[in-house]
């Protein structure tokens, strides 16, 4: 209701008559509501949409408070109607408790009415009479800055020194993992599609009738619930379950022969899909060498083929069990089952290896035929049941955890609004300027997602609307999202350029000139933080090493944005994201500390608040709570070092964030060891030195523009 309804309808009440102010929000918050299937896809969001210009009429004409009533009374009552159909009294009386909670204020008022004949006068009682605060000063908006703090060299040198020497006992004293090192991806999304095309055509299918597209992911699959067969397995994920229990059982060794050796490791999974029609394919490519390790075929269920008996299905399972490398006598039937289609009997057939355990875990290779054709082969693990669930109990340490996560996060975001009004009563806010900067900042997203169009196939439901619908739909997602982007750096502006109006202006640098203002001291200042930020990473590199379970070491870290067709562009955008919203997130720091944390004891209180933003989300024990806290913090202590080390000055800031963000993506790509990419990292990192070079040379700026 505040972002849709008393933020949106006054803040476009400034641009735009009230009828637009109204309806633009009710549709935006209509088809927020539209992101699962209906036929026809619109029709949701224009429901929805309709119900959303009543209530915008009912803000304006009554505030607020009736909103929040009504909001909360329907989504309680959608979520309680489960508990209100039980046959348990207990849920059902939960239920009706949880729907009719507004309910009570409102018998109450009733009754008040009844008794006293009538409502209590209004004047003096409302918000517009009483005042919610006196008037602020007006500021007049400038897009000039004072000079900007000097750091001295002494203090860059010595923190420079102390990144340095912590990288060195990273790299060679401190203990090290390297996830999946000697197990890097040596093929490129062409060349896996070649390899897909290729056991498509084998299988008698043709690959140029489908869409297709390939996405790189690390495949540590699991089955971890009593009712995982292994049929929805694709496309493959990474499981943290998985990972945990093998690391306790055997460390990072195990879990290194499970995840390259056992499983599949890195993967490109291409996707084959027709719309408005049943039949795809998955296929899963090994990224080391092209082969084919699993897949899935689908067919529509009235589509004919034979009645294999069980003798025969086998028969067919140990066939495709062979063609994909694995042995069937080193394999044991665990369950057989088979089902009647219109014109064809399907049959799943779920081996298991004796041999190939990590304690009472099992691998578990899953056949599947529809009539005799093969339509299915996966691999996982097969978790002990009981342990799932012991880790799915929530304890103590997890309501803790979750408390101080959110309640952190809510503080903190709760007095940045407030500072954001306070600015924006008081006039300090430069609202155009920002969205300047904002339409900018956005452009790279913008041809990000034109070279990762293919990923919109990833989850597209192919059989369930037609080619029209989905462009549509990925058109309508596509323009969300840019909104969404432009949205998140306007904020992100509007907070950088109360601290520094001229921080995307850049012939206005020279003017503030003098000391670290200077391109040598902003070059010092630049370098300093990034040492800092690479020797906080590697020193929390280090302690997930000694600790990984309780760390969780995730996906297989490698090159970035290499499922777009245009990596460095994809990249590129990546980091001026990352690099804006630290910028944003450092104003924001910045406003707090000078209003509200401007006292030891606030002081620590925020520090509370902003550890929460480094606890996980759902910890089981006190390692798994404070362990992943520890290695995290050597990575926020250098992000809060840097920030001051930066201080005020644009040109260090932006040096800082070429070298944070863009460097390592580039770094990262040009040493792939693949040809595309590559290339796509060397463009990568002769735009950093560009702009490294404009930033730091442009003294006399003549070639510096305004954003």
């Amino acid at each position: 209701e505040f972002l849709c309804r008393m933020f949106s309808i006054p803040f476009l009440r400034r641009f735009s008559p009230m009828w637009v102010a109204v309806v633009v929000p009710a549709f935006v918050w209509g088809f927020a509501h539209a992101s699962y299937p209906n036929q026809p896809f619109w029709i949701r969001g224009v429901e929805v949409g309709l119900a959303g210009i009543v209530i915008g009429v009912v803000f304006v004409r009554a505030g607020v408070f009736p909103l929040l009533v009504w909001h909360f009374t329907v989504d309680a009552a959608y979520t309680a109607l489960i508990l209100i159909r039980s046959t348990n009294r207990s849920f059902a009386i939960s239920g009706a408790v949880a729907a009719g909670a507004l309910l009570l204020p409102l018998v109450a008022s009733a009754l008040l009415l009844l008794r006293r004949r009538g409502f209590a006068p209004e004047e003096g009682l409302s918000n517009e009479s009483v005042g919610s605060a006196p008037p602020l000063p007006h500021a007049v908006e400038r897009d000039d800055a004072p000079p900007p703090v000097v750091r001295s060299g002494r203090t860059l040198a010595l923190a420079a020194a102390s990144a340095v020497v912590v990288l060195l006992l990273a790299r060679f004293v401190l203990p090290r993992f390297d996830y999946g090192r000697g197990e890097e991806l040596r093929i490129d999304r062409t060349e896996a599609r070649r390899h897909a095309d290729a056991f498509v055509r084998a299988a008698g299918d043709d690959p140029g009738r489908y869409l297709s597209a390939a996405f790189h992911a690390s495949a540590l699959p699991a089955l971890e619930s009593p009712g995982d067969t292994g049929a929805s397995l694709l496309p493959y994920g990474y499981s943290g379950e998985a990972e945990r229990w093998l690391i306790d059982r055997g460390g990072t060794a195990l879990l290194s022969r499970w995840a390259f050796g056992s499983l599949p490791g890195r993967v490109w999974q291409v996707r084959y899909l027709r719309f408005g029609d049943r039949h795809g394919w998955w296929v899963v490519v090994d990224g080391r060498n092209g082969k084919v390790v699993s897949f899935q075929r689908t067919f529509p269920e009235e589509e004919a083929g034979a009645r294999l008996d069980e003798p025969s299905a086998r028969a067919r399972g140990e066939e495709l069990l062979r063609s994909a490398g694995l042995d069937p006598s080193r394999l044991a039937v665990v369950s057989f089952r088979s089902e009647e289609r219109k014109g064809r009997r399907d049959a799943r057939i779920v081996y298991e290896a004796p041999d190939d355990s990590a304690g009472e875990a099992r691998l578990r290779v899953t056949v599947g035929l529809a009539g005799e054709e093969s339509a299915l082969l996966t691999r996982a693990l097969k978790l002990p049941e009981e342990w799932v669930r012991q880790r799915d109990r929530a304890t103590p340490v997890t309501y803790t955890g979750l408390a101080w996560k959110v309640g952190g996060l809510g503080i903190l975001l709760g007095l940045v609004v407030v500072e954001l009004f306070h600015l924006a009563r008081a006039g300090a806010l430069a609202w155009r300027r920002a969205l300047r900067a904002a339409a900018c900042w956005t452009m790279p997203g913008l041809a990000s997602l034109a070279v990762s169009f293919p990923e919109s196939l990833r989850n597209a439901d192919g059989s369930g609307m037609s080619l029209a619908t989905f462009s549509v739909a990925a058109s309508v997602g596509f323009v969300f999202r840019i909104l969404l982007t432009f949205s998140a750096a306007f904020v992100a502006s509007l907070l950088v350029l109360v601290i520094r109006p001229d921080a995307f202006s850049p012939r206005r640098w020279v003017r503030s000139g003098g000391g670290a203002a200077t391109a040598a001291g902003a070059v010092m200042a630049a370098a300093a933080a990034v040492l800092l930020l690479w020797a906080g990473q590697q020193l929390g590199a280090s302690i997930e090493a000694v600790w990984p379970g309780p760390v969780g070491l995730g996906a297989f870290p490698g090159p970035p944005a290499i499922d777009a067709l245009l990596p460095a562009v994809a990249a590129l955008a990546g980091a001026a994201r990352m690099a804006l919203f630290a910028a944003g997130f450092a104003a924001a720091l910045a406003l707090l500390r000078r209003r509200f944390f401007t006292a030891w004891p606030s002081r620590l209180a925020g520090a509370l608040c902003l550890t929460g933003l480094l606890v996980p989300l759902s910890p089981r024990s006190a390692a798994d709570l404070l362990v992943p806290l520890l290695a995290a913090l050597p990575l926020a202590v250098a992000l809060l070092a840097a920030f001051h080390l930066l201080g005020d000055d644009p040109r260090a800031w932006w040096m800082a964030g070429i070298g944070a963000t863009l460097v390592p993506a580039g770094i990262k790509l040009a040493a792939s060891g693949v040809a595309s990419w590559s290339w796509n990292g060397a463009a990568l990192l002769a735009l950093a030195a560009g702009g490294v070079i404009w930033v730091a040379g442009g003294l006399d700026g003549n070639s510096m523009v305004d954003l």
